[in-house]
C-alpha cells in the first residue's frame, strides 16, 4: 500500500513539474488597412460606408470575420483614418477619411481588440482629430499604439509590447526608442517587441529599399516581428535575423475606397513561444487568404477569407514579391505555414543593417 502511494505521490510530482515546465503561446491575428468612414463629401452618397452602417448597421462589416478572430488571443488592424464628429481641422491633403466617434463599436463588435494608430492618416484632422481617435476607441474599449505609446498585452504572465512606425518618424526617435525597449524589457519584463510598420509606395506589388532598411533596423533594434501595412496591396515576406517580417498585408475593412482597387487581401496569424520563465523560444506564421470585398468591382466594406482560385491569386501576390525567400512548409486549401523560426542562439552576432538616408514615407 505504501509503495502505490509513493508510486501515485512521484507521478504526481511528475505531472506537476513537466506542467510547471510547459511551453507558452500567444497567438495574434494582424489584418491591414481598416478605415471606418471615408471621405466628407461620401458620407450621405449610396453606396458609400456610411450608408452600408445606416442600412445594414454596425455588425455587418466583420460578419464574416468574426468567429476567425474569436480563436487567438489578441486582433489587431491597422486604423486608417479619424473618428470625429464634425469636419472642422481637416487638413489640406488629396485624401481625409473620417467616420463619426459612435463606429468605434464596429471594432468592438468585430473582435478586434487593438489598433495602430502611426500611419498617414491619423492626422487628417490635426490633433484634436486624433485625440477624438484616442478617446472614441479607447471609450469602446479597444487598445490603441503609436510610436511613442505601446500597448503592452499580457497573458499568462507573457507580456507582448506593441508600437506603430513610419519611416519619417524612425530617424528623429531612433535613441529614444532604444532606450524604452531596453527599459521594457529589463525593467517591465517585457517579453517580445512587435511594431506595425506603415511604409512603402501605395498600390506597388513589389516592397522598396526604404520598407527593407526600415524593418532590418527595428529588428535590429529588438523588434521580433514586423506586420507592414500603407501599400494597400498584398506584398512579400522576409525572414531576418530569425523573425518574420510581412511587408503589406493590403486593405482589409477600407472605407477610403468605394470602388475596389486591389481585392486580395490576407489575414496574419503568429504564434510566440515562451519557456514556462518566459524566454521567448521561436515563432510560427500561419497567412489566410482574403478579399476585401464579395464584389470584385464594387466594395461591400465585408472582408472575408478566401479559398480556391481567389486564394491562389493572394498567394501569387505573395510569391511575386518574396523571392529568395523559403516558400511554406504546409498548405491547405486557403491557408499556408511558414516554417517555425526558433530564436537565434544566444551570442549569435546579427546581421548588420547598411546606413541609408532616410527618403521620408
Amino acid at each position: 500500500m505504501r509503495k502505490a502511494l509513493a508510486a501515485a505521490l512521484c507521478l504526481l510530482l511528475l505531472a506537476s513539474t513537466e506542467a510547471a515546465m510547459a511551453e507558452k503561446t500567444v497567438t495574434l491575428t494582424f489584418v491591414g488597412d481598416c478605415t471606418l468612414g471615408g471621405e466628407d463629401w461620401l458620407i450621405n452618397r449610396e453606396g458609400s460606408f456610411h450608408d452600408y452602417a445606416r442600412k445594414k448597421g454596425y455588425f455587418y462589416f466583420f460578419d464574416k470575420m468574426r468567429d476567425f478572430f474569436a480563436q487567438d488571443d489578441l486582433t489587431i488592424a491597422n486604423f486608417e483614418g479619424v473618428l470625429k464628429d464634425d469636419a472642422r481641422d481637416a487638413v489640406n491633403k488629396t485624401y481625409c477619411f473620417r467616420g463619426p466617434t459612435d463606429f468605434a463599436r464596429i471594432l468592438t463588435l468585430s473582435g478586434i481588440e487593438a489598433v495602430n494608430l502611426d500611419n498617414n492618416h491619423t492626422l487628417d484632422y490635426g490633433k484634436r482629430g486624433k485625440t477624438s481617435t484616442v478617446e472614441a476607441l479607447t471609450g469602446a474599449g479597444v487598445h490603441v499604439f503609436d510610436e511613442l505609446t505601446p500597448y503592452i498585452f499580457e497573458k499568462d504572465g507573457i507580456k507582448i509590447a506593441f508600437f506603430g512606425m513610419q519611416r519619417v518618424h524612425f530617424y528623429s526617435l531612433r535613441e529614444q526608442l532604444t532606450e524604452q525597449i531596453r527599459v521594457l524589457r529589463e525593467e517591465e519584463g517585457v517579453n517580445a517587441v512587435i511594431f506595425a510598420q506603415h511604409a512603402g509606395t501605395e498600390y506597388s506589388a513589389q516592397h522598396t529599399s526604404a520598407q527593407i532598411d526600415l524593418a532590418h533596423k527595428l529588428i535590429d533594434m529588438g523588434a521580433d516581428f514586423i506586420a507592414g501595412s500603407h501599400p494597400h496591396v498584398v506584398q512579400g515576406l522576409e525572414v531576418y535575423n530569425g523573425r518574420y517580417i510581412f511587408y503589406s498585408m493590403g486593405n482589409f475593412c477600407f472605407g477610403g475606397n468605394v470602388k475596389v482597387r486591389a481585392l486580395e487581401s490576407c489575414a496574419l496569424r503568429l504564434t510566440l513561444t515562451f519557456d514556462d520563465d518566459g524566454t521567448y523560444l521561436g515563432q510560427q506564421l500561419r497567412v489566410y487568404a482574403a478579399n476585401v470585398s464579395g464584389d470584385p468591382e464594387v466594395n461591400d466594406f465585408q472582408p472575408r477569407l478566401v479559398t480556391g482560385e481567389a486564394a491562389e491569386a493572394v498567394w501569387a501576390r505573395i510569391d511575386a514579391a518574396s523571392e529568395g525567400q523559403d516558400g511554406p512548409v504546409a498548405q491547405g486549401d486557403g491557408w499556408r505555414d511558414y516554417a517555425y523560426l526558433p530564436a537565434p542562439t544566444l551570442g549569435a552576432t546579427p546581421t548588420p543593417t547598411p546606413e541609408a538616408t532616410p527618403t521620408g514615407k
